[in-house]
């Protein structure tokens, strides 16, 4: 029998050696539908991937990715170490929507493991980057996560603050 990651790796293998940024493409919609529909294909295209030699941005993606999986998987504190990996990866190439992405990611990772403090800082300067690049979406997802990070400290109006930024 075919091993289903085993093929789909072999063709992004060729693709990557052809065009990485294609290949790097291919990867996050093979990785996506198998973290969403097959989690153990996904950690299975990891295991393979991360052999493979790829550029600081190909690494930066994969770090992330990988990070996505293990927070799957509830690995919060590994989940962090792959997140900050990633971030320091994408903040080397001036990557900025990569940045943005792992900031917020280590928000969320910190509000999951309860540490509302590292959240509310990381969810802070997701709202900055945010703003900076115009990602309407980005600013509302991190007033939202922001506001329930104060929430959970006790700062009843600072949040309710946040949600109404949000509201309006």
């Amino acid at each position: 029998m075919i091993d289903p990651a085993a093929f789909a790796f072999e063709h992004l293998f060729h693709l990557f050696q052809a065009d990485e940024s294609a290949g790097l493409r291919e990867w996050q919609g093979q990785f996506d539908h198998a973290l969403n529909n097959r989690p153990e294909q996904a950690a299975q295209l990891l295991r393979l991937v991360k052999a493979t030699p790829l550029s600081p941005l190909g690494q930066a993606i994969v770090c992330n990715d990988e990070a996505r999986w293990l927070a799957q998987h509830g690995e919060w504190a590994a989940a962090e170490r792959s997140y900050r990996k990633a971030l320091t990866l994408f903040e080397a190439l001036d990557h900025r929507d990569g940045v943005r992405g792992a900031v917020g990611n280590l928000g969320l990772t910190y509000s999951e493991r309860g540490l509302w403090e590292q959240a509310e800082s990381y969810h802070r300067r997701a709202l900055a980057l945010s703003h900076e690049s115009g990602d309407e979406s980005g600013v509302a997802a991190a007033l939202n996560n922001l506001s329930i990070a104060q929430r959970e400290q006790g700062r009843w109006e600072e949040a309710a603050r946040q949600v109404r930024i949000v509201l309006d």
